[in-house]
């Protein structure tokens, strides 16, 4: 007997947005619309290399077989993949910005017994400018960063120089001593931001001068996460306050924000870093200024020019007693 034709029945289903590819696409898509083009390289080293930019080939992972002498290993610090290009780019180009998501591989343990293999992915974001002092390429790329983490919802970032000197040693030798900052978000480091050593310039034969941000790329989702959380819109208007103080250059970010949110009270709902400045003079007196933006706002009413004064007063007076100079 023969059946009549019908159409076969079936449920169609949705597959559900991978999260992580959906947030390498919007940093690929920002930065790309900014201007900077993504640079896609491969994830092996040399023993030249690693030597040039002062990493030891013990904390690598060596290839058995590798294909050539320039993939003997696989790469410890990708970031320096990024300035390595940038050297080479910048002497065709007045201007070179790139980016990239990368992975680097670092081995855990000694000799041959190897406990564990650290593998992580970066953003890596590397610019240089040929003008004439040199230094609007790192302004720029913090200014990039600053602008990215914006478009991502994080208000409470900042910069942070002051390491102690062990710590500069091992997280930042790429790095030049007086020109690199740790990112941090929430309080948590989240990467690096830096012109390269001069030492490190010389050996990649550099002809301007490279600033390299390397960033850790599931701690920066993971914020970035954070900040979509629901917030209810507040009832009541927020009041906002900037102050400005020039503090010791081996004061931290972080302690200084401490200070200002407990002497703040329970009134002062938000403090941000937002310009942080040293120039020649401050660096010869081992200085630099820093400025703040301060809300506050209660849940519950609209605060009075009195008691939010109070909290000003109690905020400059604990300050001071840390023996830092608040600008008037």
């Amino acid at each position: 007997m023969r059946k009549s034709a019908a159409m076969p029945e079936g449920g169609l289903h949705v597959g559900r947005e991978n999260e992580e590819y959906a947030f390498e696409s919007a940093v690929r898509e920002y930065f790309s619309s900014h201007g900077y083009s993504e640079s896609l390289l491969h994830e092996f080293a040399s023993a030249s290399e690693l030597e040039e930019f002062s990493i030891d080939s013990g904390r690598a992972l060596e290839l058995e077989n590798p294909l050539n002498p320039e993939t003997a290993y696989l790469h410890p610090r990708i970031a320096v993949k990024y300035a390595v290009s940038v050297a080479v780019n910048i002497r065709n180009f007045d201007s070179v910005k790139i980016f990239g998501i990368a992975k680097s591989f670092r081995k855990r343990g000694a000799g041959a017994g190897i406990q564990t293999i650290d593998e992580h992915k970066d953003f890596v974001v590397a610019v240089a400018d040929k003008d004439a002092k040199g230094e609007s390429g790192f302004y720029n790329l913090k200014g990039a960063l600053d602008g990215f983490f914006d478009s991502l919802g994080i208000a409470e970032h900042w910069y942070d120089d002051s390491l102690p000197r062990a710590e500069k040693k091992e997280e930042r030798g790429i790095f030049h001593p007086h020109r690199a900052a740790e990112i941090r978000i929430d309080g948590e480091k989240i990467g690096v931001i830096g012109e390269l050593h001069p030492a490190i310039l010389e050996n990649i034969k550099s002809r301007a001068r490279i600033a390299v941000a390397e960033i850790d790329f599931d701690a920066l989702r993971k914020h970035a996460d954070a900040e979509r959380e629901f917030r209810p819109i507040p009832k009541y208007p927020a009041v906002i306050r900037d102050i400005s103080l020039i503090v010791p250059s081996d004061a931290r970010v972080d302690d200084v924000l401490q200070v200002v949110q407990d002497a703040g009270g329970e009134n002062l709902s938000d403090v941000d870093l937002f310009d942080y400045f040293e120039d020649e003079k401050m660096r010869k007196e081992e200085k630099r200024s820093l400025a703040f933006h301060m809300v506050f706002q209660a849940e519950n009413r609209t605060l009075t020019d009195a008691e939010v004064e109070k909290s000003i007063v109690a905020i400059v007076k604990a300050l001071e007693q840390n023996r830092w100079e608040v600008r008037k």
